[in-house]
């Protein structure tokens, strides 16, 4: 009842048939006050009156008594303003005269001849807010897993849990940053929607919500006087700049880098485990014998960052071919350059996308993709040079297996315990730490560690 008298009372005043003294016929009179300088009423205290001397009303209250039914009438008013808007505004879209320069529910008086409010804007009954509007998905979802709903991937997730929203789980520390720092969780044991603890800066709806900056006196957005002057556009930016070691597993060949994969310790220890010392020993697979050490230097794109990434999909390259992914199917590579410039990709492997689609003993392990077309010697994020690269050390995997004697492992006569316990965390990490200690010992003249950037990849917001 509230909903369709919202909706009948504004578009009688739109249409003006409830005009105001000195108005003409059609003109819209729209105000956020109970009553407008002449005396009026705004249509908000018609849909007031005529709502609280309903019979439907007077029910509620004989049944619910006078507490319990002011309450439920409260919430039906608040409900009644949020649908009338949109009506508001399809049928204002059709008045001529009326215009809204900022697109923020602000509705232009149009005076007629001495009116006493030529050249005025008020403030009017806004649209709903994508926030209201999506609160209804939220209290739908509640408590629910959101996670198979969300793509599979935790973070932001507007189209199911609602605006600002996000698929989160409790405790879980490597979601992304929107989850951490959440107050209040329907549910502990499984990814669900919960107000998104950064959403503002996740969220590129939140910029459509900033409100227009006052006028400055004689100005306007289409050459008249009293307009409120259109919001520049906003300038596309790059992403932040991150200096960072990543790792090669090779062989004696050396040459520039460009389509090629890189990881970070764990990610390349996984890759010697599983992908080389599983199919052959002696000699290693693919004459495998070094880890390589880089400094990379990487710079989003403005396309990628608008989407809040500083990183895209990681796709596999082949014999310095981009193959998209050997067990996904992800499109031609094309695809992304097209759309974001030839940026850096990365996927960790907690997230199972594209590869390993199962949790592994290097928990933290991260690979990254690095097409050559984006490849410059001073990465400034445009779509053509977001990386460059230095060389940092290289360590022989012969030198790592001599700290280690064994008899798990023999080639040549040499038996090492190095890659002894290849499913076990304990052994996992014993390996990490020898890695990181071996060039650390070696290349005392550089940094231990340098900090290693969130692979912040939103397959969500990325294929949108």
């Amino acid at each position: 009842t509230a909903a369709g008298l919202a909706v009948d009372v504004r578009r009688e005043r739109l249409l003006g048939q409830r005009s105001a003294p000195g108005m003409s016929a059609g003109s819209p009179l729209v105000s956020s006050g109970s009553d407008l300088e002449d005396g009026t009423h705004s249509d908000v205290d018609v849909l007031r009156g005529r709502l609280w001397r309903s019979p439907i009303v007077l029910s509620i209250f004989g049944s619910l008594g006078f507490v319990a039914g002011a309450a439920v009438i409260g919430e039906t008013w608040r409900r009644a303003q949020f649908v009338g808007a949109p009506a508001m505004r399809q049928v204002a879209s059709a008045v001529p005269g009326v215009t809204s320069p900022s697109g923020v529910g602000l509705v232009a008086i149009a005076p007629t001849q001495g009116s006493q409010a030529s050249g005025t804007w008020q403030q009017g009954v806004q649209d709903p807010t994508p926030q209201q509007e999506d609160d209804a998905g939220f209290w739908r979802h509640y408590a629910r897993d959101c996670w198979s709903d969300c793509g599979g991937v935790a973070g932001l997730c507007e189209q199911w849990c609602g605006y600002g929203r996000a698929c989160c789980k409790f405790g879980r520390a490597d979601d992304p940053a929107e989850c951490q720092g959440v107050t209040f969780w329907p549910a502990l044991t499984f990814h669900t929607c919960v107000r998104a603890s950064n959403a503002s800066a996740a969220s590129p709806t939140q910029q459509i919500l900033a409100p227009p900056s006052p006028a400055s006196p004689g100005t306007s957005a289409g050459g008249g006087e009293g307009a409120l002057p259109a919001a520049p556009a906003p300038v596309p930016t790059p992403g932040p700049t991150y200096r960072f070691y990543l790792y090669r597993a090779t062989g004696d060949a050396s040459f520039p880098l460009g389509n090629v994969n890189m990881a970070n310790v764990p990610g390349v220890l996984w890759y010697l485990e599983n992908e080389v010392m599983q199919y052959a020993r002696c000699p290693k697979r693919y004459g495998i014998n070094r880890i390589r050490r880089y400094i990379v230097t990487t710079q989003a794109t403005p396309e990628l960052y608008a989407r809040g990434m500083n990183f895209g999909i990681r796709y596999s390259f082949d014999h310095g071919s981009c193959t998209g992914s050997n067990v996904r199917v992800l499109g031609p590579c094309s695809d992304t350059w097209d759309k974001y410039g030839h940026v850096v990709g990365c996927n960790n492997f907690r997230d199972h996308y594209p590869w390993p689609i199962v949790d592994t003993e290097y928990p933290d392990g991260m690979w990254f993709s690095f097409p050559l077309d984006g490849k410059c010697d001073q990465p400034n994020g445009t779509r053509n040079c977001t990386w460059g690269y230095e060389e940092a050390g290289e360590i022989m995997l012969s030198d790592l297996e001599s700290k280690e004697p064994g008899h798990q492992y023999c080639c040549q006569g040499n038996c090492t315990g190095f890659w002894r316990g290849h499913l076990l965390r304990h052994e996992c990490d014993r390996r990490l730490a020898e890695v990181m200690l071996s060039f650390a010992a070696k290349y005392p003249e550089y940094p231990v560690e340098m900090p290693q950037p969130v692979c912040d990849f939103n397959r969500q917001r990325f294929f949108q």
